[in-house]
């Protein structure tokens, strides 16, 4: 896995499974993570905390099961 470079100089995060969301109409930049699915810890660990670079940047740390859903939400 190769983060996009255009997120990895945003955020500074490598890891994957992270959507940024940078809009005129919010306030602060959203930071759209998968909420966590239990199989996929057990098999691959806990992922990284994103919860630090939501600090970082000032960003809403949003956790989903639809992140095309909320995406749209954000963005009408």
């Amino acid at each position: 896995f190769r983060q996009e470079s255009d997120l990895y100089y945003l955020t500074g995060f490598a890891g994957s499974d992270l959507t940024l969301l940078l809009s005129a109409n919010l306030k602060q930049p959203l930071l759209i993570v998968p909420k966590p699915d239990p199989t996929r810890v057990l098999w691959e660990g806990k992922g990284p905390d994103v919860r630090p670079v939501a600090r970082a940047i000032n960003a809403q740390l949003i956790s989903t099961s639809d992140i095309d859903g909320e995406i749209m939400k954000h963005l009408r």
